[in-house]
């Protein structure tokens, strides 16, 4: 028997977890794309925390048409509910779904 590795990205996604693209605007224009490997909706809480992020938008880029759409957001990260997590994780033919965030500036 064979066993199955998820891929995302080219990268092995390792066992029981699931992969996240954290997306950042770091000027007009550009964004930055970080994979996020998470075992749940506490562990994705605590990443978010310790990336110093306070908002986030659940947002989707279809394969179909340039740009791409909203699916909730922009909200506070302590308003996020096992219903996004679950809606960000599922796997879906034709579009890539990933957290757009914003981190609170260093001072």
């Amino acid at each position: 028997m064979t066993k199955k590795v998820k891929y995302a990205y080219g990268y092995p996604v390792p066992d029981d977890k699931l992969r996240i693209s954290f997306k950042e605007q770091i000027s007009p224009g550009q964004y930055w794309s970080t994979p996020v490997d998470v075992d749940g909706l506490d562990d994705l809480l605590d990443k978010l925390k310790e990336e110093n992020v306070y908002k986030v938008t659940f947002k989707y880029l279809t394969y179909f048409w340039e740009g791409d759409n909203f699916y909730e957001g922009p909200m506070n990260t302590e308003d996020i509910t096992q219903k996004e997590f679950d809606w960000v994780v599922e796997k879906v033919e034709g579009n890539h779904r990933f957290i757009e965030i914003y981190k609170k500036k260093e001072r």
